[in-house]
């Protein structure tokens, strides 16, 4: 019995350890079990994250595709901002022509995408997991364009489920982009009176042409912003404190003998200085479309605020206060419809034609104050000749109106020019101030944003300053466009003229021909005067130089150790300036204005309203920033 007991408590004993080890093998297999889930489940995820970060990195790239679409399009097309669709809010303000066919301006979810090209998914064996694997689609808001010359474009990229949107603002790059650009380094035969044939510097001189002098800048020049020429510099010892870009592959620029070296900016990377050799940008040959913006029987997608059009020689003082006083006899229709003009609207903002008794009117003496014109254009036209156009006059002139100089004794435009006293004998221009031509006249402190064109020529009188210029956030905004010139207004009194010629203590001196002394007309007296014009400032068939630069050589008394160089001053621009050929502001002999220009980098971002465009221009994003997504993958707006 004991025996048998001690039997049954082994097999008990056995049985235990049996199931002790099934406890722990199967604990074990639970634990595998968990580490293998665990195991798997950390691989899944890692592989939808990989996933996902692979598309939001595609997302982004689809983005900056759909933004190089855009981009290409406009650039291409100088007139694609007309084009998109209205229905997001971030087209509100707009005005679209139609979308051109353009899918990507969709913005509904039944609308679709655009497949962005070379993702379509092929595999090295040339099969396709399928059809695209990026998308874009974007939104266009052209409001400011025509006040600032900017485009927003909104682009939304796509990505298996992932959207990313950017906001971009884009500018035509071009002449505004420059301090000082020219086409020709030569100076306007028309302006100088020289009998020459303008050429650039790779331009091979035909047999018997004589080939436009270049014109230098001068040792006393300095230019504080990026300067470019489609043809090459003459320096003799200026100052550039930045870029210095020119067309010329090999020398950017010559230097005369006898001049120092120029000083140019180096580069803070580099050290090296700023010396490119680029590509030449155009000027278009005639400002003269600008006058479409004034007519009022165009669609909002053509012109969507209409400027104002002035006939004739015209008189434009500025204030601080934001207003501006129009003196402008010719002017009979401030707005027209038809090409050519066969009718006429009426503008309030633009002023009252005609001569009234009571005055406060364009053509009343004093002319008339408005104010000025909020982003858009004032355009100054020649008297019309063509029958039925509302501004001709035919043999008829306004009345109490007279094409005499301010003070009777010579020919002149009636409305000042030239001044009492002031000699034209030593200008080349045969009409410096013609009767019917469609110059303005303009000075004063400027507030505002608009542009002022001439068909002829735009000459400013005194200084042309900004309204707080040196502030932080200045918002004041200015163009001028003179088709044939813009001049700085430096006239000659006629009592201070020597002719050199004849004058026997002055032989040795023979060589300055007809000279006279500058007249402060401002205070009367021959005192040096600076002058300072805040502008972009564009003459597309011409040139932007300093009326009698090249005066001011006289004698005090009958002796040769008498005779003086008068130095007119200093030539401040803030802006930039963009011509077809050089002006001179002064000459090596001592006469004229230094320069002291400086660019003006809002211009960078943004352009005086319906400023002068360049012939070809491409569209480069001034701004550019990620902002919410747009849509969703299924093309929905997010709200």
């Amino acid at each position: 019995m004991n025996g048998g007991l001690l039997t049954r408590l082994r097999a008990l004993h056995q049985d235990g350890e049996r199931g002790a080890v099934l406890v722990t093998v199967i604990g074990v297999a639970a634990v595998l079990m968990l580490i293998v889930t665990t195991v798997l489940a950390t691989a899944a995820s890692g592989t939808i994250k990989s996933n996902r970060d692979e598309d939001w990195n595609n997302a982004g790239a689809a983005a900056y595709a759909g933004l190089a679409d855009y981009q290409s399009r406009i650039s291409a097309d100088n007139s694609y901002e007309q084009y998109g669709k209205l229905g997001t809010t971030f087209s509100t303000g707009s005005t679209f022509s139609g979308d051109k066919g353009n899918k990507a301006f969709g913005w509904k979810a039944s609308d679709g995408w655009v497949g962005v090209p070379g993702s379509d998914g092929t595999n090295a064996d040339g099969s396709r997991d399928r059809q695209y694997r990026e998308w874009f689609r974007y939104e266009v808001n052209n409001a400011d364009y025509y006040g600032q010359g900017v485009v927003k474009v909104r682009v939304t990229g796509k990505a298996g489920q992932v959207t990313r949107s950017l906001v971009a603002n884009l500018k035509g790059t071009g002449f505004i982009n420059y301090l000082y650009f020219t086409d020709y380094e030569s100076g306007d035969p028309a302006i100088t009176g020289d009998r020459c044939t303008p050429l650039h510097w790779n331009e091979s001189t035909p047999r018997g042409v004589t080939r436009c002098a270049a014109i230098q800048f001068a040792a006393r020049d300095t230019l504080s912003g990026p300067v470019r020429s489609n043809d090459r510099f003459t320096i003799c010892g200026a100052t550039f404190e930045n870029d210095v870009q020119s067309t010329a592959a090999d020398a950017v620029y010559s230097k005369p003998s006898g001049c120092a070296n120029p000083v140019f900016a180096k580069n803070s990377t580099t050290g090296l200085r700023q010396v490119q050799h680029v590509s030449s940008i155009g000027l278009p040959p005639t400002n003269t479309n600008l006058i479409q913006e004034t007519r009022s029987d165009l669609s909002d997608t053509t012109v969507p605020q209409p400027g104002c059009l002035y006939t004739g020689p015209t008189t434009i003082t500025f204030t601080a206060a934001g207003k501006m006083t129009v003196y402008s006899p010719w002017t009979k229709a401030v707005q027209i419809k038809g090409d050519p003009a066969r009718g006429s609207n009426a503008a309030p903002a633009c002023g009252t034609p005609g001569s009234s008794p009571s005055g406060n009117t364009l053509g009343s003496p004093g002319g008339q104050t408005l104010d000025v014109l909020r982003n858009n254009l004032a355009y100054v036209q020649n008297v019309p000749s063509t029958a039925g156009d509302p501004n001709r006059w035919g043999t008829d002139t306004p009345p109490n109106y007279s094409c005499r100089s301010a003070d009777g004794s010579q020919a002149g435009n009636g409305v000042g020019f030239p001044a009492a006293g002031e000699t034209t004998r030593t200008l080349s221009v045969s009409t410096p101030y013609g009767c019917q031509s469609g110059d303005v006249f303009v000075k004063g402190q400027f507030k505002g944003a608009m542009t002022v064109a001439a068909q002829n020529y735009v000459y400013v009188t005194n200084d042309l300053t900004y309204v707080n210029s040196g502030a932080s956030a200045n918002p004041n905004l200015l163009g001028l466009v003179g088709q044939k010139a813009v001049w700085v207004y430096n006239p000659v009194a006629a009592s201070m003229c020597t002719d050199f010629t004849k004058d026997p203590f002055a032989r040795s001196y023979s060589d300055w021909g007809y000279q006279c002394v500058p007249m402060n007309f401002t205070t009367g007296s021959r005192t040096a005067k600076d002058i300072e014009i805040d502008a972009a400032i564009a003459s597309n068939n011409g040139t932007f130089t300093v009326q009698n630069y090249d005066q001011g050589r006289y004698a005090s008394s009958n002796s040769t150790s008498s005779i003086r160089t008068y130095g007119q001053g200093t030539l401040t621009v803030l802006g930039s300036i963009a011509q077809k050929y050089r002006g001179p502001v002064a000459t090596t002999a001592g006469t004229g204005f230094s320069k002291a220009y400086s660019y003006d980098n809002r211009l960078l971002t943004t352009a005086p309203p319906k400023f002068l465009q360049p012939v070809a221009t491409t569209y480069g994003a001034t701004t550019q920033v990620e902002v919410k997504p747009a849509f969703t993958a299924d093309g929905t707006a997010v709200p």
